[in-house]
């Protein structure tokens, strides 16, 4: 399965309406399936959706790509990320930020908990749009509104609205946030604990 362009045909007309970041995927029954080449051309199309940042996610791990490598083919020409070994899923992200500063701590995918089987991330995904209540979200659903720099952890840094509405959805263990957010949403996320599927969600917002 691939996925790609999510939003790029939502409300075309109105350039206001339409949805940034570009999200890529892909899930197949065995690793053996991936097509490297396929994926990595959805990543170079998706150039255009997003060229702040841009992530993979393969076996429960986050490759990103900021500054000389925020454009996708320069990532996987400069440094790229691990073939799946484990899980036959694999999700791309191209960011153009509307909320939050070009930096490593705000590039996608994001994750959450942590596998001690596989030694990874339980939870992970990707968001597309801009939320306009994700500070209340985050208050209502108990998180915290800031966290350590992922580049340094003496410094404490404000979470952005795409990293809110996914975390939300991994400490809830269900999807009510996605009745409350106010803004602009389409998401892909997985779970290491079901292999080989890949959650996707566009909706409207409250």
């Amino acid at each position: 399965l691939l996925i790609h362009y999510i939003g790029f045909f939502i409300n075309k007309k109105n350039k206001n309406n339409i949805l940034a970041c570009g999200l890529f995927a892909w899930a197949g029954k065995d690793v053996s399936q991936f097509n490297k080449q396929m994926f990595d051309m959805l990543g170079i199309l998706n150039e255009t959706r997003g060229k702040h940042s841009c992530g993979v996610t393969t076996d429960g791990e986050i490759y990103n790509g900021i500054d000389a490598e925020k454009v996708y083919r320069d990532f996987i020409s400069k440094k790229g990320y691990k073939l799946p070994k484990k899980f036959p899923v694999v999700i791309g992200h191209t960011r153009h930020s509307t909320v939050g500063i070009h930096s490593l701590d705000n590039s996608h995918p994001f994750g959450y908990g942590y596998n001690d089987e596989h030694k990874s991330f339980q939870f992970i995904g990707v968001h597309n749009g801009t939320l306009l209540n994700h500070k209340e979200l985050a208050v209502n659903n108990n998180l915290e509104l800031r966290r350590p720099s992922v580049t340094n952890k003496n410094k404490t840094i404000d979470k952005i609205d795409s990293e809110i509405i996914l975390e939300c959805i991994y400490s809830n263990k269900n999807y009510k946030v996605l009745s409350e957010y106010n803004g602009a949403a389409a998401l892909l996320f997985t779970n290491v604990n079901e292999p080989n599927v890949i959650y996707a969600y566009h909706g409207a917002s409250k």
